[in-house]
Protein backbone atom coordinates (compact mmCIF):
# COMPACT_ATOMS: atom_id res chain seq x y z
CA UNK A 1 0.00 0.00 0.00
CA UNK A 2 1.00 3.68 -0.57
CA UNK A 3 1.90 6.13 1.74
CA UNK A 4 -0.65 8.69 0.42
CA UNK A 5 -3.88 5.24 0.28
CA UNK A 6 -2.69 4.74 4.12
CA UNK A 7 -3.21 8.34 5.09
CA UNK A 8 -6.25 8.94 3.46
CA UNK A 9 -7.53 5.44 5.09
CA UNK A 10 -6.69 6.95 8.08
CA UNK A 11 -8.46 10.34 7.75
CA UNK A 12 -11.73 8.51 6.65
CA UNK A 13 -11.87 6.66 9.70
CA UNK A 14 -11.19 9.44 11.87
CA UNK A 15 -14.23 11.35 10.37
CA UNK A 16 -15.95 8.69 10.33
CA UNK A 17 -15.48 8.17 14.52
CA UNK A 18 -15.86 11.65 14.40
CA UNK A 19 -19.22 11.84 12.72
CA UNK A 20 -20.53 8.64 14.84
CA UNK A 21 -19.37 9.98 18.29
CA UNK A 22 -21.38 13.13 17.28
CA UNK A 23 -24.52 10.70 17.11
CA UNK A 24 -24.97 11.40 13.02
CA UNK A 25 -24.88 9.09 9.94
CA UNK A 26 -21.49 9.37 7.94
CA UNK A 27 -23.80 9.91 5.01
CA UNK A 28 -25.00 13.11 3.32
CA UNK A 29 -23.60 16.26 2.70
CA UNK A 30 -22.46 19.32 3.77
CA UNK A 31 -20.09 20.26 6.87
CA UNK A 32 -19.09 17.70 9.63
CA UNK A 33 -22.24 17.77 12.26
CA UNK A 34 -22.00 18.69 15.69
CA UNK A 35 -23.66 17.45 18.44
CA UNK A 36 -26.88 19.03 19.25
CA UNK A 37 -27.51 21.43 22.28
CA UNK A 38 -28.99 18.36 23.94
CA UNK A 39 -26.20 16.06 23.49
CA UNK A 40 -24.24 18.92 24.95
CA UNK A 41 -26.08 19.27 28.10
CA UNK A 42 -26.10 15.75 28.71
CA UNK A 43 -22.31 15.33 27.60
CA UNK A 44 -21.54 18.43 30.30
CA UNK A 45 -23.53 17.29 32.95
CA UNK A 46 -21.58 14.06 33.01
CA UNK A 47 -18.26 15.64 32.49
CA UNK A 48 -18.98 18.14 35.45
CA UNK A 49 -20.45 15.47 37.77
CA UNK A 50 -17.60 12.82 36.75
CA UNK A 51 -15.05 15.49 38.16
CA UNK A 52 -17.44 16.01 41.48
CA UNK A 53 -17.78 12.52 41.83
CA UNK A 54 -14.08 11.81 41.76
CA UNK A 55 -12.94 14.30 44.46
CA UNK A 56 -15.79 13.61 46.48
CA UNK A 57 -14.94 9.46 46.27
CA UNK A 58 -11.06 9.91 46.93
CA UNK A 59 -9.62 7.03 48.98
CA UNK A 60 -12.86 5.80 49.54
CA UNK A 61 -12.61 2.44 48.22
CA UNK A 62 -9.39 1.79 50.46
CA UNK A 63 -10.97 3.25 53.45
CA UNK A 64 -14.28 1.26 52.48
CA UNK A 65 -13.10 -1.49 51.44
CA UNK A 66 -9.24 -2.48 52.30
CA UNK A 67 -7.96 -0.67 55.16
CA UNK A 68 -11.75 -0.16 56.56
CA UNK A 69 -11.29 3.06 58.38
CA UNK A 70 -14.55 3.86 59.36
CA UNK A 71 -14.35 7.69 59.83
CA UNK A 72 -13.19 8.07 56.17
CA UNK A 73 -15.48 5.93 54.92
CA UNK A 74 -18.46 7.97 56.31
CA UNK A 75 -16.83 10.91 54.98
CA UNK A 76 -16.15 9.43 51.45
CA UNK A 77 -20.35 8.25 51.68
CA UNK A 78 -21.33 10.67 53.10
CA UNK A 79 -19.98 13.04 49.89
CA UNK A 80 -20.97 11.06 47.57
CA UNK A 81 -24.33 10.63 48.24
CA UNK A 82 -24.35 14.24 48.18
CA UNK A 83 -22.75 14.53 44.40
CA UNK A 84 -25.25 11.27 43.40
CA UNK A 85 -28.18 13.28 44.68
CA UNK A 86 -27.43 16.49 43.08
CA UNK A 87 -26.76 14.86 39.75
CA UNK A 88 -30.04 12.84 39.68
CA UNK A 89 -31.81 16.94 40.48
CA UNK A 90 -29.55 18.14 37.29
CA UNK A 91 -30.28 15.51 35.14
CA UNK A 92 -34.19 15.81 35.91
CA UNK A 93 -33.79 19.09 34.79
CA UNK A 94 -32.35 18.20 30.93
CA UNK A 95 -34.92 17.73 28.14
CA UNK A 96 -35.19 14.45 27.27
CA UNK A 97 -32.75 13.23 24.84
CA UNK A 98 -33.51 10.15 22.28
CA UNK A 99 -29.51 9.30 21.55
CA UNK A 100 -28.92 8.88 25.58
CA UNK A 101 -32.65 7.59 26.96
CA UNK A 102 -31.71 4.30 27.34
CA UNK A 103 -28.68 5.29 29.56
CA UNK A 104 -31.08 7.94 31.65
CA UNK A 105 -33.59 4.85 31.92
CA UNK A 106 -30.37 2.73 33.20
CA UNK A 107 -29.25 5.71 35.49
CA UNK A 108 -32.98 6.62 36.66
CA UNK A 109 -33.71 3.18 38.04
CA UNK A 110 -30.26 2.15 38.95
CA UNK A 111 -28.31 5.09 40.63
CA UNK A 112 -31.33 5.43 43.49
CA UNK A 113 -30.13 2.10 44.28
CA UNK A 114 -26.27 2.48 44.53
CA UNK A 115 -27.44 5.64 47.29
CA UNK A 116 -29.02 3.24 49.12
CA UNK A 117 -26.04 0.96 49.63
CA UNK A 118 -23.91 4.23 50.21
CA UNK A 119 -26.37 5.48 53.16
CA UNK A 120 -26.15 1.64 53.91
CA UNK A 121 -22.19 2.10 53.83
CA UNK A 122 -22.67 5.74 56.08
CA UNK A 123 -24.69 4.49 58.94
CA UNK A 124 -22.47 0.76 59.51
CA UNK A 125 -19.16 3.26 59.05
CA UNK A 126 -21.02 5.34 62.00
CA UNK A 127 -21.40 2.41 63.68
CA UNK A 128 -17.97 0.96 63.50
CA UNK A 129 -19.28 -1.87 61.91
CA UNK A 130 -16.35 -3.02 59.35
CA UNK A 131 -18.53 -6.00 58.06
CA UNK A 132 -21.31 -3.89 57.54
CA UNK A 133 -19.55 -1.05 55.84
CA UNK A 134 -17.39 -3.25 53.26
CA UNK A 135 -20.42 -5.61 52.43
CA UNK A 136 -22.62 -1.98 51.33
CA UNK A 137 -19.35 -0.63 49.93
CA UNK A 138 -18.91 -3.96 47.66
CA UNK A 139 -22.95 -3.75 47.05
CA UNK A 140 -22.64 -0.05 46.22
CA UNK A 141 -19.80 -1.48 43.42
CA UNK A 142 -21.45 -4.13 42.32
CA UNK A 143 -24.70 -2.15 41.86
CA UNK A 144 -22.75 0.87 39.89
CA UNK A 145 -20.30 -0.97 37.44
CA UNK A 146 -20.91 -1.07 35.08
CA UNK A 147 -24.29 -0.89 35.05
CA UNK A 148 -24.36 2.95 35.94
CA UNK A 149 -20.84 3.64 35.07
CA UNK A 150 -21.12 2.66 31.62
CA UNK A 151 -24.67 4.87 30.65
CA UNK A 152 -22.87 7.36 32.28
CA UNK A 153 -19.48 6.39 30.09
CA UNK A 154 -22.00 7.03 26.79
CA UNK A 155 -21.99 10.52 27.86
CA UNK A 156 -18.40 11.12 28.93
CA UNK A 157 -16.12 8.25 28.24
CA UNK A 158 -14.04 8.48 31.80
CA UNK A 159 -16.81 7.21 33.43
CA UNK A 160 -16.45 3.85 32.60
CA UNK A 161 -13.08 3.19 34.33
CA UNK A 162 -14.76 4.72 37.78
Amino acid sequence: MSKRWTARASLLVCLIAFTCACGQSSSGAGPTPTPDGTTRSYVSLAQSYHDKYVAARGDGYEACVVDLVPPDCHDRGVAMIVVWESFLKDLSSLRASPRFAADVKIIRNQLPIGIGDLKAMVAAAAAGDKTAMQNAANRYISDMVPTVTGALGDMYPPWRTE
